[in-house]
């Protein structure tokens, strides 16, 4: 979930070297380097603090996914809107863009 980017050190270094945005992409083939870019210019165009990409905004089928990760999807997406009063499809996905706006309040807490 986002809420952990601001604990884990590729967000820790894109705050000491006053990043203005970090993007994440991991490894796992389910989202693709060319889309990042678009991404980014929708981001910075649209003034968000955090873009998640995701594979079931336009679908809302996890059905291919195993049943733990569907449920574990579902809860943490259900638990994001409670919370949040965000809708968020793909809580794990790897493909965020995140600007320093939503990295340092969250890492500012976690230092006291």
């Amino acid at each position: 979930m986002v809420t952990a980017e601001p604990f884990r050190p590729h967000s820790i270094y894109a705050l000491r070297r006053d990043y203005d945005v970090l993007i994440t992409l991991d490894a796992d083939g389910q989202h693709y380097p060319e889309q990042v870019k678009a991404l980014y210019h929708e981001n910075l165009g649209a003034g968000w603090d955090v873009l998640i990409g995701s594979r079931y905004v336009e679908s809302h089928d996890y059905s291919r996914s195993l049943l733990g990760r569907r449920i574990g999807m579902r809860l943490f997406s259900w638990l994001v809107r409670l919370v949040g009063r965000q809708h968020i499809y793909d809580t794990t996905s790897g493909l965020k863009i995140i600007r320093r706006s939503a990295l340092c309040p969250a890492h500012a807490l976690a230092l006291y």
